[in-house]
């Protein structure tokens, strides 16, 4: 494979302008802070906040996200992501043991010998934030409590969530329980995968029908940036889950899903943040929240950094009928999450591979000739497979000679005709001493 840098033109000018701006605008930025020279907002009623692009995987925003925090609720995350990963039909039913359910806890909503199927237990799991429901789920996946709490950790080391330790399913208050604002992100981005937990957390209720222990029952969405059913304040179109949770210990505690008019989609991460404000439904943890949501849907677009029709080089081309090179361009666009007036811009460099320095006629459009790889303030971004833009047709004459020059350039093919060549020469000089003889014989006789 031949590695190349790939030309600046293939970008456009206003990204270019700004590269050097950038650049030194990162260089006052905090350690591991996203490289973007915008005025974030101000977050003070929170321990720990964060932003993550669902749609690219990047952080955006950073407040004391590796501070150990209260998980709260945002525990019940991990148990719906597991029983999701575990289950691929979830209409398959559950019986309620009495070794599933803790009575001690207050609230418990199903019986012994219930039937209920996996759906119903992870509804009431996301939207009631039911702590049975999610004893009843570690049980069934995990076989009993102790068991799922060690699949629990080992995903998050998966996932890298390095600062967290789950010591229950619930999410209630035990001191050293710990996560942080980012491994909450990361753990809410691999939830938000699955389809149907997007599904139900975005519902406002959900109903059970009755079962051979209980009449009907409703499920109502704690989120109250989905349903106004616990609070009229915070209801917003664009919230389309994830988890919404308080404790007396940790606070408000959220991890919410919402995507922008612009068709971006984003976690914001509140942690341990204050009760109320000075408003009768005001959640100060809630108002950073949309402080976040609004900051990102403002600034933040999806920019093409390297487009289907960017010429990335020249290939030669031999044995062609027309021409003598193919135009390599990439299969794919490749976006990056930038900020929308586009006074700055990340740093983007590219280079490529060739499977070859020189092409034979005939190539076909879109054969794979290389790979580009795209890099982002220095980190690898994303790749594509350098494609030949067009066909180049093979010229007949032009192989007809190339198989004839290679035939006779073939090392046996070049003994025989050294060979030929010797015994022609050695046939020349019989044949000449022959006649030189034949001469002199009549010669004589004369």
């Amino acid at each position: 494979m031949i590695k190349k840098k790939a030309s600046t033109h293939i970008f456009s000018k206003a990204l270019s302008v700004f590269f050097a701006a950038l650049f030194s605008v990162a260089l006052f930025l905090p350690s591991g802070a996203p490289a973007y020279a915008l005025d974030p907002p101000e977050i003070s009623h929170s321990k720990g906040a964060c932003v993550y692009s669902m749609d690219y995987g990047t952080s955006v925003y950073e407040n004391n996200a590796d501070d150990p925090v209260f998980p709260a609720g945002t525990v019940k995350i991990m148990v719906a992501l597991l029983t999701l990963e575990h289950y691929k039909d979830l209409s398959e039913t559950v019986t309620v043991t009495e070794d599933m359910i803790d009575k001690e806890l207050i609230g418990t909503l199903f019986e012994v010998g219930e039937v209920l199927t996996v759906e119903q237990l992870l509804a009431s799991l996301i939207l009631g934030n039911s702590n049975d429901a999610a004893q009843i789920l570690a049980a069934a996946v995990g076989g009993n409590t102790g068991a799922f709490l060690k699949m629990m950790n080992d995903r998050a080391k998966e996932l890298g969530m390095e600062n967290t330790r789950y010591f229950n399913v619930t999410g209630l208050h035990t001191q050293p329980m710990k996560t942080t604002a980012r491994d909450v992100a990361l753990v809410s981005l691999e939830a938000a995968k699955h389809r149907e937990y997007l599904d139900l957390s975005s519902s406002e209720i959900y109903v059970i029908p009755a079962t051979n222990k209980y009449g009907e029952r409703k499920i109502r969405n704690r989120n109250i940036f989905v349903s106004t059913y616990y609070n009229l304040y915070y209801r917003l179109e664009s919230v389309n889950g994830l988890s919404f949770s308080y404790t007396g210990d940790a606070g408000y505690c959220m991890s919410i899903t919402a995507t922008s008019k612009k068709g971006l989609s984003y976690v914001f991460v509140v942690m341990n943040s204050d009760e109320t404000g000075a408003g009768e439904n005001e959640i100060l943890g809630c108002d950073d929240c949309v402080a976040l949501m609004n900051w990102a849907f403002r600034n933040f677009e999806s920019v093409p950094v390297v487009d289907t029709g960017n010429m990335i080089c020249e290939i030669p081309v031999t044995l062609s009928a027309n021409t003598d090179h193919v135009i390599a361009l990439p299969n794919r666009k490749i976006s990056a999450l930038l900020p929308g007036d586009a006074d700055l811009s990340p740093v983007v460099r590219t280079e490529y591979t060739l499977k070859s320095e020189t092409l034979t006629a005939p190539v076909s459009a879109g054969e794979v000739i290389g790979e580009l790889t795209v890099y982002v303030n220095g980190e690898e971004y994303g790749k594509a497979d350098l494609v030949a833009k067009n066909n180049v047709d093979r010229s007949m004459w032009a192989y007809l000679g190339y198989r004839i020059g290679k035939f006779f350039s073939r090392p046996s093919v070049i003994v025989v005709a050294v060979l030929v060549a010797v015994l022609l020469i050695f046939a020349g000089i019989v044949s000449s001493i022959r006649r030189s003889n034949r001469a002199k014989r009549v010669k004589s006789k004369k």
